[in-house]
């Protein structure tokens, strides 16, 4: 403020001046003012910087950090354009206040003396301070919500080996979300920098810890990518042998059976490369050795499969004739879901409607079968109907008077779920493939679907398809709706 800017005033007025210009915080009470922002940027690093070191101050330390260090803020952000729209709201209330509340008139008019002064130093007015510490406090709010923020700012700094501001970061992460394994991983990795090994190797299993508990309880949330990432890192921190490592491959490649059935050992370990995204090289001789170990699989030479197939080779030969390649129909996690034996999530995770599915089936045939039963007995149908019809007359021989309505699951099933003679394709998805490609949809004169067999009485109504709009009118599909 200029030195002689109250030269003019007696004690008393410059009293009462001064007592106003602390007043000017209580403007922001008002709804007039309750729009006004700053509008500082959350990308702000200077912003984030100064959030972070007022965090842990009193209300009163906060406030003079703020004083202090907030001019360069206020500065940036309180341009010729918010400055007129502040000024304006000010004279405003200056008018609508002038009568029935001097305090608040005289408070405002005041603000607006010390912002018309050009020479006057504006992060010294204490409205323009309560204004950055309030917005600063609600970023301050949105930053601690949000770990990966932390998370972010930690690693930038361990790629710089700035190793004291990265521990602070990471540590911060941790505050924010405690549960996650993200800040013991990037610890572990700032520990195994700085040659701290035995503390890495503490928080890397901390981290595996916390990755294995998630992928138990919640896995949709979570791609086990995520995981086999994490397990390279820990193969290193840990300093561990190559048995770790192939017998986690061994395991993706027993998943991906569940879909193949039957498969070269070529094809697994490219399939499982391309899943798993592993960067570690391994040999064929190798994974051999580890997949022996294996109890669902069997092996023939180089022919690896599950033991309950009836006969690999047939396998082989019905996609061979097809003219396809084996591939895996889906990610890591469905790997890894399908060598758990935890298939209920899986399906129910790649389709929602497969949870519908299975409680139909479950209800239709009062709990005898589901969806995994079904999909498990009918995909052994590599070169016939032996196990469809088997399924069939087991509910025949029970006199089952929802026959139709289960076969129509059966042929379902069937058409959108991985097939062994399809090299783990899906026969809808393939078949659309090859309309879309002018080609005719069958790729052979095997059987692609079920009709109901000739000894299930036919209805003579018209037939309601499971995905068709239900006729009641209420908008849902018959399956969900009356066709439950």
């Amino acid at each position: 403020m200029r030195d002689d800017f109250l030269e003019e005033f007696g004690p008393k007025i410059k009293e009462e001046f001064f007592k106003s210009i602390s007043e000017t915080v209580k403007l922001l009470g008002l709804k007039e003012l309750e729009s006004f922002k700053l509008g500082i940027d959350y990308e702000d690093t200077e912003c984030q910087d100064l959030i972070l070191k007022i965090r842990e101050k009193t209300d009163k330390e906060r406030i003079d950090t703020i004083f202090q260090e907030g001019y360069s803020i206020i500065r940036r952000y309180f341009k010729y354009q918010k400055e007129k729209e502040l000024i304006d709201k000010l004279y405003s209330i200056n008018k609508k206040y002038s009568k029935k509340d001097k305090e608040v008139s005289r408070a405002a008019y005041t603000a607006i003396i010390l912002l018309e002064d050009k020479v006057f130093d504006k992060a010294r007015l204490p409205l323009l301070n309560a204004l950055l510490s309030l917005e600063l406090f609600e970023m301050e709010e949105e930053l601690f919500s949000d770990p990966e923020y932390f998370a972010n700012r930690g690693k930038n700094c361990l790629n710089q080996n700035k190793f004291e501001e990265a521990n602070k970061f990471f540590l911060l992460e941790r505050q924010v979300d405690n549960e996650h394994w993200s800040s013991y991983e990037s610890m572990a990795e700032l520990y195994y920098k700085q040659g701290r090994k035995e503390e890495a190797k503490e928080q890397i299993n901390e981290a595996l810890k916390r990755v294995y508990k998630c992928w138990r309880e919640a896995q949709e949330t979570l791609d086990f990518e995520v995981v086999e990432e994490l397990e390279e890192k820990a193969d290193g921190i840990l300093a561990r042998n190559r048995t770790d490592y192939l017998i986690r491959l061994s395991q993706y490649a027993c998943g991906l059976l569940y879909f193949l059935g039957a498969a070269p050992l070529d094809t697994i370990i490219n399939e499982v490369k391309n899943v798993s995204g592993c960067k570690n090289p391994f040999s064929k001789e190798e994974l051999l050795y580890y997949l022996k170990d294996v109890s669902r699989l069997k092996i023939d030479g180089e022919l690896v499969y599950l033991k309950e197939i009836e006969d690999p080779h047939l396998i082989i030969k019905e996609f061979s004739r097809r003219g396809l390649k084996q591939r895996s129909p889906y990610s890591l996690s469905a790997l890894k879901l399908a060598q758990e034996g935890r298939i209920n999530e899986l399906f129910f995770t790649l389709d929602e409607d497969n949870k519908e599915i299975d409680k139909d089936l479950r209800r239709l045939t009062d709990g005898e079968l589901n969806l995994v039963q079904v999909y498990e007995e009918l995909r052994k149908d590599v070169a016939g109907r032996k196990h469809h019809d088997l399924l069939v007359n087991k509910l025949l021989s029970k006199g089952n008077p929802h026959l139709q309505e289960i076969v129509e699951i059966f042929t379902h099933v069937w058409n959108h779920l991985p097939r062994w003679e399809l090299g783990g394709r899906i026969s809808f998805e393939l078949a659309k493939q090859r309309k879309a490609k002018g080609l005719p949809p069958q790729l052979h004169t095997h059987i692609t679907s079920f009709e109901p067999p000739v000894d299930i009485p036919q209805q003579t109504k018209k037939k309601i398809g499971r995905n068709e709009p239900c006729p009641c009118g209420s908008g849902k599909k018959y399956k969900k709706c009356c066709g439950r």
